[in-house]
């Protein structure tokens, strides 16, 4: 299987806690990584992590990109090349598919079991499944980029040609226009193109924005999972942490959702563990100079930081000490 994702040093941490999740439950697999700043390059070169094809920044940008480059944000520029790592993959490996994943989802079984779905078609999408208080799909689509299967077929890069075409066009963080960064066009993809199939299993694609829609107890070591409305069980795959920022050293904000002490338990708590033994592991000795790679400081609009700070430091919602 094939996978790409990328990341700079904000993000290299829960890069490699996915690496590592994947590695743990994926025997077969290729993730090829791209490096968006040069620290994350060399680091991860040094490092010759197995089953990581590292591709530099400077190898895969093209003219088009380029020449967006300047006008936009580190992370309105990533969102804006995420149809174009696909469409790099298929040129230069000739791989006859590839998965994006976004740096922050953890998996806990096989992604393959998701994969599977597909079948004959060319792209799988998963929805954000939000929970009707939380139902944001108006400002950030029904679907997630998070876990994007592609073909390398006429209608795989048919898609991600004209998703593409988008997302040089206009990629901003700025919801005023109806759209967000790249994630806003999927939402258009089941009625515009042939062979898009939306993922059916629920334990691809759990995230703080539906949670909330599930039961979640241990027996023993096993998380049960139990869909509130159905009161079926399934098994969780992959779990995506958005919204997770180091305060401190070891005091983190698990974002703006409310989360049930069992989901904070069996799913935070061993995610942030996790980060954290990453950094103390792999970080001792590292110099970062002027960067925290345990922070997040993305160009994000003023209102944003204000709202932030102000849940992070005044509301004291979701905040814990480890």
């Amino acid at each position: 299987m094939n996978f790409c994702t990328y990341f700079d040093s904000h993000y290299l941490v829960r890069g490699l806690a996915m690496y590592e999740s994947l590695k743990k439950n994926c025997r077969n697999f290729r993730l090829f990584v791209f490096a968006f700043d040069q620290y994350t390059y060399e680091f991860l070169k040094k490092k010759k992590l197995k089953n990581i094809i590292l591709i530099k920044l400077e190898d895969f940008e093209d003219a088009a990109l380029k020449r967006v480059k300047k006008e936009r944000s580190n992370v309105e520029y990533m969102w804006t090349c995420t149809p174009s790592t696909i469409l790099y993959l298929f040129n230069k490996y000739k791989m006859s598919s590839a998965t994006y994943l976004d740096a922050d989802i953890y998996f806990y079984r096989n992604p393959r079991i998701l994969l599977q779905e597909a079948k004959n078609d060319s792209v799988l999408i998963t929805e954000h499944r939000f929970l009707e208080k939380y139902d944001y799909s108006n400002k950030y689509g029904i679907y997630n980029v998070q876990f994007l299967f592609f073909r390398n077929n006429p209608c795989g890069i048919k898609v991600l040609k004209d998703w593409r075409k988008s997302c040089i066009k206009w990629c901003f963080n700025d919801q005023s226009s109806g759209l967000n960064g790249d994630q806003k066009y999927l939402d258009g993809w089941p009625k515009k193109f042939k062979e898009i199939k939306i993922l059916s299993n629920l334990g691809g694609g759990l995230g703080p924005w539906n949670i909330q829609r599930y039961n979640v107890t241990k027996d023993n070591k096993n998380v049960k999972i139990q869909e509130i409305i159905t009161k079926k069980f399934f098994s969780r795959i992959f779990y995506h942490f958005s919204g997770i920022k180091f305060l401190k050293k070891n005091q983190v904000f698990l974002g703006d959702y409310k989360l049930s002490k069992s989901v904070v338990n069996n799913f935070y708590i061993p995610y942030v563990k996790h980060l954290i033994k990453i950094r103390n592991s792999l970080f001792k000795k590292a110099k970062f100079g002027n960067k925290d790679i345990s922070k997040i400081s993305y160009n994000f609009s003023l209102y944003y930081k204000i709202t932030t700070l102000f849940k992070i430091y005044i509301i004291k919602k979701n905040i814990y000490n480890f």
